[in-house]
């Protein structure tokens, strides 16, 4: 399965381009994981990290979806619905029995509401929220960019395809448009007006077709944008300094102000090409299959954290109840290090184990069939 993006731009189809694009995945999915670890490095990531993801996706947003979105809309459905609701149901499905690991524990409120057992009836209305699109398990919190992603997507295409089919070719209009609906993202934030279906996420979609539009015209220019280590340093620099003044949240569109979020997007956006390319020029295998895993990473490194939550509490004899402490128990004194190992590399290894599983199983029944032909 290809994850998160998985289009391959009609100006840059070549294979060192995609793999490079594939680094700067793993750098962002790790920075996810890190961001999420009791890392003293939080402010400094969360300036980016979200925002990276979505630009790339615009960066691999291919224009003859503006003709046919539904081609659009059946593959996105493919790439983040169907993993969504997989994930989703196994997390359903274990409810119950990670209450009893006291991986939940009804002592410990997740977001202030208490997690109790799961009834027939209680299941069933949880399997009604997965399938339209989203979930009350926290192990799965971060399902919320699965939800934007796919409805920044579907907005975009039909954006290019009503500008098409009303034939109307002035770019300039359709920049306007993207940046009303930034306007209004923000506003509707601002006044606390959300929409029932979406959850409240309406307003990040609008925010975030900016984003995913800046990397769709990032595309067409690439090949101008001159990458060297002062620039690089600069804007390292830039971000650090800017961790002073606030951090980025988009899953509730919180920032100091607009500008605050399109800037520091475009820093990291910058540093991490940089340094997706300086990687590239070595052995960078591991990198470009952890590229390839984010929806696994982005969906399993929750669950991977208690593997550590479950050492800290033995070590320090910690109440039971503290396993159940989300997303971590501590990372002070270098507990973040082991929480980033494990939420990115227990995903890997078990995805790794399961590609050589199918790959093996594909062999075999190559084989018997080849042999049933002869």
């Amino acid at each position: 399965m290809k994850e998160l993006i998985n289009e391959t731009p009609e100006s840059s189809s070549n294979t060192s381009q995609s793999n490079e694009f594939n680094i700067v995945k793993a750098l962002g999915i790790i920075a996810v994981v890190v961001g999420h670890s009791g890392s003293p490095f939080y402010n400094f990531i969360y300036l980016y990290h979200m925002p990276l993801f979505f630009f790339i996706s615009g960066y691999f947003f291919n224009e003859k979806y503006s003709a046919r979105p539904l081609l659009l809309i059946r593959k996105r459905i493919k790439s983040l619905y169907w993993p969504f609701l997989y994930y989703a149901l196994i997390f359903a499905l274990l409810h119950n029995f990670f209450l009893y690991l006291n991986i939940y524990n009804i002592n410990t409120p997740y977001h202030g509401i208490t997690t109790t057992q799961f009834t027939i009836q209680r299941f069933l209305k949880e399997l009604y929220y997965i399938a339209t699109f989203r979930t009350t398990e926290q192990l799965f919190g971060a399902y919320w960019f699965l939800f934007v992603l796919f409805f920044v997507n579907v907005a975009f295409t039909l954006m290019r395809y009503s500008f098409v089919k009303l034939k109307i070719q002035n770019e300039s209009y359709f920049i306007l448009f993207v940046i009303l609906l930034f306007i209004s993202g923000n506003l509707l934030t601002y006044f606390h007006i959300t929409l029932p279906y979406f959850y409240g996420y309406l307003n990040v979609v609008f925010v975030a077709v900016l984003i995913f539009y800046m990397g769709f015209r990032y595309r067409m220019i690439e090949s101008m944008i001159p990458y060297k280590a002062l620039y690089a340093a600069i804007c390292l620099t830039l971000l650090a300094f800017n961790t002073y003044y606030g951090t980025i949240d988009m899953s509730s569109n919180a920032y100091i102000n607009p500008p605050f979020l399109i800037i520091n997007t475009l820093l990291g956006v910058y540093l991490n090409i940089y340094v997706a390319r300086k990687l590239l020029k070595y052995n960078s295998k591991l990198l470009e299959y952890i590229g390839n895993k984010t929806i696994h990473i982005l969906a399993l490194h929750f669950l991977s954290f208690k593997l550590i939550s479950f050492i800290i509490v033995s070590v320090y004899n910690y109440p039971d109840r503290y396993l159940a402490l989300f997303p971590i128990v501590t990372g002070n004194g270098g507990w973040w290090i082991a929480y980033s190992a494990a939420g990115v590399f227990l995903p890997i290894s078990m995805m790794f184990i399961i590609d050589k599983i199918k790959n093996l199983l594909s062999a075999v029944y190559s084989y018997q069939r080849q042999k049933s032909i002869a």
